[in-house]
């Protein structure tokens, strides 16, 4: 299966379609059934760039069970909404 979403970014003019670039997803501890946020990270592909919506539609070549976790969430600490 592979995965495709829609990130909205301020700086959505500065891609193009087919640049590759690492991602970092973070997921809720709630979600990830974790006692913190952690974050999965791997390779995308800018699939569209969408001046109304100011964002990119990404697609993963790989699945996200594929994607390396990273621990360096705790860095985010204090910038995530109360309910990660």
């Amino acid at each position: 299966m592979r995965v495709a979403g829609r990130v909205p970014n301020a700086d959505w003019h500065a891609f193009s379609v087919e640049d590759q670039l690492i991602v970092t997803i973070l997921l809720p501890a709630a979600f990830s059934g974790q006692e913190v946020p952690i974050g999965l990270q791997g390779m995308a592909i800018v699939s569209r760039v969408d001046p109304q919506k100011r964002g990119v539609a990404l697609r993963f070549e790989r699945d996200l069970k594929f994607f390396e976790r990273v621990n360096a969430v705790r860095s985010l600490e204090g910038k995530l909404p109360e309910d990660w």
